[in-house]
């Protein structure tokens, strides 16, 4: 399990969470800290992939390191599927 997302406190923390079982959580570091609010998760290829402002980044599953995809430019993207 991933989520990410942007905490409330002050200065805002971008918060990358992983999980194997649903219910322990552990936060990881964001992609070059940057807020992410969209993710999609592709089975067949074992990865996570999420939009850190204008950068993609790709999450291995089981891995706690977001690496950005080189030479996709994600500025303006408004969701994934």
């Amino acid at each position: 399990f991933v989520t990410v997302g942007n905490s409330y406190a002050t200065p805002a923390m971008h918060i990358t969470s992983v999980s194997t079982d649903g219910a322990t959580w552990m936060n990881v570091p964001s992609l070059m800290n940057r807020q992410a609010n969209r993710i999609l998760y592709v089975p067949t290829l074992g990865r996570f992939y999420a939009v850190f402002g204008d950068a993609l980044g790709e999450l291995l599953d089981g891995s706690t390191t977001w690496t950005q995809v080189a030479g996709v430019d994600a500025n303006g993207t408004g969701g994934m599927t």
